[in-house]
């Protein structure tokens, strides 16, 4: 059993082969023809069965806590509040199904804009890197208004493909759907 794993960290949807180099595998999905990743963790192919697994690094199920720093990925964004639910917590992937809420009011406590326009700070399927501020009634309040915060990676909406950063906003490698957001200044790193 031949197997080739690559030191490189892949995000939920991203692409990680094609369909014409290997079968999609555990922890991938199929969309037109390309292998996707489901989830958070390193390449895994085996060459002998041509197919292509995404391994999850170490499963832990803390509970988040005020100061912990979260990766997650944002379920539905509404007017005031957007949902995100957490993926890593410090770093340690969590499958635990915790949900994180941000809220879309200006903060005082930096000079950074929270709030460009409305539901421009991410979108449905962004993965986002925020703060947890408080767990006030067990629901995880999360913040972004440190530059390091905010979306660390997003998809196009139309076509798919990943964004790049193109100044203060994000366009599209494939169709140049441009759209703003929040941007990381890690924005690409992960």
């Amino acid at each position: 059993m031949s197997a080739i794993t690559k030191k490189v960290i892949v995000t939920p949807g991203e692409k990680v082969a094609v369909i014409e180099e290997f079968n999609s595998g555990v922890g991938t999905y199929l969309k037109d023809s390309d292998i996707r990743s489901l989830l958070i963790g390193e390449v895994s192919s085996n060459l002998n069965e041509r197919k292509i697994n995404i391994r999850s690094k170490k499963r832990k199920n803390d509970i988040p806590q005020p100061g912990d720093i979260i990766i997650g990925v944002v379920e539905s964004v509404q007017s005031s509040i957007i949902n995100i639910c957490i993926q890593s917590i410090n770093g340690n992937i969590s499958d635990a199904g915790f949900t994180g809420m941000l809220q879309l009011i200006p903060t005082r406590s930096s000079g950074r804009s929270v709030k460009p326009k409305r539901g421009s700070i991410c979108g449905p399927g962004d993965i986002i890197r925020a703060l947890v501020f408080s767990n006030i009634n067990f629901i995880n309040h999360l913040s972004i208004d440190r530059p390091d915060f905010g979306v660390i990676k997003s998809n196009c909406n139309i076509c798919g493909e990943n964004f790049s950063r193109f100044n203060d906003r994000l366009k599209c490698t494939n169709c140049e759907n441009v759209v703003e957001r929040v941007i990381s200044s890690e924005f690409g790193n992960y």
